[in-house]
């Protein structure tokens, strides 16, 4: 579970990224880095995952990133309330909500290193 989740993190890091850079919103500073800080967790911790190290980091990225996404995402929705209103963006900003959702599942739902190595299940 915790490797998908680790290749599903660095699909959505890419695509975080990638979309705020292409957007280039004029936003306040702390505005501007805060999903990169988010793609950057999602990025460092699958790549910790797949080395095969603990998924703490990884974990962290994806419950950061679902708090981002959920805020923008009914905060578009908010903005323009018709569905004919919806564009490209809200589509993609749903859809990365609904992966971080899937990541979080992940990591919640992946065995313990200590329960796997024991052979008992938690």
């Amino acid at each position: 579970m915790m490797r998908t989740s680790a290749v599903l993190a660095l699909v959505a890091a890419a695509a975080l990224a990638t979309v705020k850079a292409l957007l280039a919103e004029p936003l306040w500073w702390p505005f501007m880095v805060v999903e990169y800080m988010a793609a950057a967790a999602l990025a460092f911790g699958a790549v910790a995952v797949l080395r095969g190290g603990q998924g703490r980091l990884l974990a962290a990225g994806w419950a950061f990133t679902l708090g981002i996404t959920w805020s923008t995402f009914f905060h578009h929705l908010a903005e323009r309330p018709g569905f004919e209103q919806r564009t490209l963006v809200d589509f993609g900003v749903g859809v990365l909500l609904l992966s971080a959702f899937l990541g979080v599942a992940l990591c919640i739902g992946a065995p313990h290193a200590a329960a796997e190595t024991s052979g008992a299940s938690s």
